[in-house]
């Protein structure tokens, strides 16, 4: 599953660090605090994990994770918006207020536990083992048995932190032949063509890449993951409000028909398994800095802006760095899904300090067939690693059947409840100059946007017991 690791780890000294000094006002639990006094939870996730979390062929969040945020809302009273973010930015986003809870296949873990807060466990899984169809290799029944194969992880997931601690740093696997992936497609893709022998990766979303074809399963249950919705340290109030809906989730067959529904799976056979002890806190370390963005407005073309075939244009975001760390010009907004559009990374010009906003722009060119398209842009710094929301820029292309500039297309378009929440745009000027730094590879542009038959707009319906 998405249950990353690493970069968890890596932030928790920073976030540490960066919370002590910072007392808690009025009550024990602020943050639920003002979730009451606004209405409104902000739940982060990272979009690109199907069938937990992804994006449906209308642009809208979608999967069984989703399903059970907007279900929360529910039965809390409460409106919901969901913010997708870099799986690493997660904690980052938690510490500073932007989101109130994240669920993202997030796996409970000891280092985990000394970052941020979990609610009871609401699903268990396991990995799987995939290899190219064919490959003839053994089944995989022992962590022993990766070390003489390349394998494939998703960067910053417990898998990656599993094969470190298990193979790599014993100095059972060579280093190299750990090959860490943004995305778990990308593992997949490599291992279709032969540059990787093995991707390590949750069961469930494995079974989706097994029925496409092209490669098999040769190991599973060597690690079992336990997933949670995590909080901001010291939420009391919050985490036990989330339990007790969790709890009527279960009770009532929702959770039963959410998990047959998005994962094949009778929910009720699943081992109930209580949330791990919580590790102790280690000593507060010396300060060190977090990598956080947060979005402010488009400043360029508005979403489903209708453009020409082969349009070239720029697209600005205002993004402010909201973190510790001083960005400098190793940090770069890069492509991660959807159409790329011929855009190249756009590299941080100077130096952006902490609290200092920061007016980014990529060159864009429109694909040449009429149609709707939407691309995600993610920040990374100078190691790499991903952190803040993505933001996104979404065209309409113009042909004999499609809308004229002033006429909105007629596919809909995500809302504030269906979509990512990234604002309309403020103002009208900014920047024209393109991106200088020429990409060193454009990820493939997919045919298609991710689509199941029911998106989560109308999912399963079960009418709760008792009063939320």
């Amino acid at each position: 599953m998405k249950s990353r690791y690493l970069v968890f780890a890596l932030l928790l000294l920073a976030l540490l660090a960066a919370a002590c000094g910072q007392p808690r006002l009025g009550t024990s639990d602020p943050t639920w605090d003002r979730i009451k006094s606004t209405g409104k939870i902000v739940i982060g996730t990272s979009a690109d994990y199907k069938p937990f979390e992804f994006y449906n062929a209308n642009y809208a969040f979608d999967g069984f994770d989703m399903a059970i945020a907007r279900d929360l809302g529910t039965r809390l009273g409460l409106q919901v918006e969901i913010k997708d973010y870099a799986f690493q930015g997660l904690p980052a986003a938690l510490q500073v207020g932007d989101v109130d809870a994240a669920i993202a296949a997030i796996s409970v873990t000891g280092d985990r536990q000394a970052l941020v807060d979990f609610s009871d466990v609401y699903f268990s899984d396991q990995d799987a083992v995939l290899a190219r169809q064919g490959s003839g290799y053994a089944q995989i029944t022992t962590p022993q048995q990766l070390a003489a194969y390349r394998v494939g992880v998703q960067r910053g997931t417990t898998y990656e932190g599993w094969m470190m601690k298990n193979l790599v740093q014993p100095g059972l696997m060579p280093a190299a032949n750990l090959l860490q992936y943004e995305k778990v497609d990308d593992a997949v893709r490599d291992l279709k063509e032969n540059r990787n022998d093995l991707v390590l990766m949750g069961a469930l979303p494995s079974k989706q890449y097994v029925t496409a074809g092209g490669v098999e399963q040769v190991g599973q249950s060597l690690d079992v993951q336990l997933y949670a919705i995590a909080v901001p340290k010291g939420s009391a109030t919050l985490k036990d409000e989330l339990n007790k809906a969790l709890t009527g989730m279960r009770n009532d067959g929702t959770m039963s028909k959410y998990a047959s529904y998005y994962l094949n799976t009778d929910y009720s056979q699943l081992p109930v398994v209580p949330t791990p002890t919580p590790a102790p806190v280690p000593p507060t370390p010396s300060a060190a800095c977090f990598d956080s963005m947060q979005y402010l407005a488009d400043l360029t073309i508005p979403d489903w802006t209708v453009m020409q075939p082969g349009q070239q244009f720029n697209k600005t975001w205002r993004i402010k760095n909201n973190g510790s760390c001083t960005w400098d010009s190793t940090y770069r907004l890069v492509y991660v899904q959807g159409y790329a559009m011929n855009g190249a990374p756009a590299v941080v010009q100077g130096v952006v300090n902490p609290g200092q906003n920061y007016d980014i722009t990529v060159g864009l060119t429109a694909p040449t067939n009429a149609g709707d398209y939407q691309g995600w842009w993610q920040m990374v710094n100078g190691q790499n690693i991903a952190f803040g929301p993505r933001i996104w820029v979404a065209i309409t292309v113009a042909g004999a059947e499609e809308p004229t500039a002033t006429t909105a297309p007629t596919q809909a378009k995500p809302t504030a409840t269906t979509a990512p929440t990234q604002p309309k745009p403020t103002a009208t000027t900014a920047p024209t100059q393109a991106p200088t730094e020429a990409p060193t590879e454009v990820p493939a542009t997919p045919t298609e946007a991710p689509s199941i038959s029911n998106p989560i707009a109308t999912p399963p319906t079960v009418t709760p017991t008792a009063t939320p």
